[in-house]
């Protein structure tokens, strides 16, 4: 038995098979800016005869336009499979590791970074123009992560714990990225106020 597995971002559609890419969009802009719900349809289309050493420079799968030599003929019997399972996850889902079969590991990390995973507090300035606020950011699971502050050069990496200080007051907007995932970001909007006195 085999699994297959689809990855959908705003940036990218990609296909697996037991953990390995196959094909990914050449346009992953139109999936993004679909005007429409999206779906994914479940299909043995276009039915081919030999799927298993067409294209083989590229991997040997499905390829991507059949020609009459690889299309089904008239009265043959066209391929077909049973699907046993379909499990859908948006970023931020709690993922176990055996649930997530078909799609690589760094996906399955992305998968699984919660949307709860992340606890960014802020405190205030001892005085006013003091400069001494805080950012402190800290993160439930483990990884390697890099903490932006936006429109500015403050970068921390980290792994569970960091923060930033001698902030003034203002706005603040805090990116977190994990390294291995670039499809994986999360940001936070922060506004340290100015004391009274």
């Amino acid at each position: 038995m085999h699994s297959n597995g689809m990855y959908w971002t705003p940036t990218e559609v990609s296909f697996y098979y037991d953990g390995v890419k196959y094909l990914t969009t050449d346009q992953p802009e139109d999936a993004a800016n679909d005007p429409y719900d999206m779906s994914l349809i479940l299909s043995s289309s276009p039915h081919t005869v030999d799927v298993a050493d067409y294209n083989s420079g590229s991997g040997g799968f499905q390829p991507n336009h059949p020609d009459a030599a690889t299309a089904a003929q008239a009265g043959q019997t066209l391929p077909s499979f049973e699907i046993d399972w379909v499990r859908v996850w948006s970023l931020g889902s709690t993922v176990g590791t055996s649930d997530c079969q078909g799609l690589p590991n760094d996906i399955c990390q992305a998968i699984n970074i919660t949307n709860t995973n992340f606890k960014v507090r802020s405190a205030g300035e001892s005085c006013k123009g003091s400069k001494n606020a805080t950012i402190s950011i800290e993160a439930t699971q483990k990884l390697q992560y890099t903490a932006v502050i936006e429109g500015t050069s403050m970068s921390n990496e980290f792994d569970t714990t960091t923060s930033f200080d001698g902030l003034g007051s203002g706005n603040y907007t805090v990116c977190i990225t994990a390294e291995g995932l670039p499809d994986f970001k999360q940001c936070f909007e922060l506004v340290i106020k100015e004391p009274q006195n």
